[in-house]
């Protein structure tokens, strides 16, 4: 019989896991080491774990982990909740939609991570005992303990909520939110409030939205809060998964991009307002000169999806009507601009900020 400090049960549960057909594993009865074994071993001399007295571990039925998911799933108090992570589960790749969804809710996740790893060491122990390598005594108040780990009612989620203002800044979060699909809620804060009222001031202390709200967390700035978004909802895509590029068009937008524009439409404050206009007007025209480049050819600024990115140059686009000419006057910028437009998380931002648009893309 082997001690339970013999056995490394992390390593026993996820060999019960492994459903590969390419390898097997195996438990010294001994020792309690744990072997993987495959027949395209580089050693050829290497005697078969059978010959060695080792116990082979069979992998246990797909079906009993998807079991797994559907009890967590049926104990989930919040309706959209439950409703999203039913939806996942059904039909191939639940296993990768489910952990996929699980990311728009963290408490849950936090609750099905650590109910899965509970289950995990319990069908460790489970399987020692039935293989007769530990005494069932040594695993029962183990089996108690990870009894506690079900779950906890958390009731309804609370959707996350944007700060934000028409035609601002929270343009580009204010689509990326309905185009990942969550709900949300909209505060619109116009701008003496945002800089004088104290309660706003404590989550944006420069007074300008916007300002996103989930739980305890705050995040300000535009294109920070796509870059939390992207991760926070990986199933949306709003990043690639090479993200090199992605980083350089949003960075060079918010830092470079987006500053010249805030001169040209605020000219007066940066300095003599004219001439402040006139000098950042050609150094935004300059910019949408190398964006026009980029564009020439493809459909989006990233690789062949849209991205975060892509609804950040539809605001700054529409910042950029300001300019003479308008930067949407340029072919290659006016196909970005409405194919983007397009996009139904965008056309709802539109509608729920009332902005206008020029006749050829209403």
């Amino acid at each position: 019989m082997l001690d339970l400090e013999q056995v490394d049960l992390g390593e026993l549960a996820a060999a019960l896991e492994d459903q590969s057909a390419e390898h097997s594993w195996w438990i010294d009865p001994g020792s309690g080491e744990i072997v993987l074994w495959s027949e395209y071993s580089e050693d050829e001399d290497e005697p078969h774990p059978d010959d060695r007295g080792l116990r082979l571990i069979e992998p246990i039925p797909s079906h009993e982990a998807y079991g797994v998911m559907e009890e967590f799933v049926e104990k989930v108090s919040d309706p959209r909740a439950r409703d999203l992570l039913e939806r996942a589960i059904t039909g191939r790749g639940a296993f990768r939609r489910f952990k996929d969804t699980l990311f728009e809710f963290p408490a849950l996740r936090e609750d099905w991570f650590r109910l899965h790893d509970a289950q995990l060491e319990r069908r460790a122990l489970l399987w020692l005992v039935g293989e007769g390598l530990v005494e069932e005594a040594l695993v029962e108040e183990r089996l108690v303990a990870l009894s506690s780990a079900e779950p906890a009612d958390r009731g309804p989620v609370s959707p996350p909520r944007l700060y934000w203002r028409p035609g601002t800044a929270s343009m580009a979060p204010h689509a990326a939110l309905a185009e990942i699909g969550v709900d949300y809620e909209l505060v619109r804060i116009e701008r003496d409030e945002a800089q004088t009222d104290g309660a706003y001031l404590a989550l944006n202390p420069l007074g300008v939205v916007p300002t996103l709200v989930e739980g305890d967390l705050v995040v300000t700035e535009s294109a920070a809060i796509l870059l939390w978004l992207a991760d926070r909802y990986p199933q949306a895509r709003l990043a690639p998964e090479d993200r090199a590029e992605f980083y350089s068009w949003l960075v060079f937008m918010t830092n470079t991009l987006q500053t010249a524009l805030l001169r040209v439409i605020y000219p007066e404050r940066y300095g003599s307002g004219e001439e402040v206009r006139s000098l950042a007007a050609a150094e935004a025209a300059g910019h949408f000169d190398l964006i026009e480049r980029a564009l020439d050819g493809r459909a989006w600024l990233v690789g062949e999806e849209r991205s975060a990115a892509d609804l950040f140059l539809f605001m700054l686009t529409r910042w950029a009507r300001r300019l003479d000419p308008p930067a949407w006057n340029r072919p290659p910028i006016r196909s970005h601009f409405l194919r983007t437009l397009a996009l139904p998380g965008v056309r709802r931002m539109v509608a729920e900020q009332a902005l206008e648009l020029p006749d050829w893309a209403a």
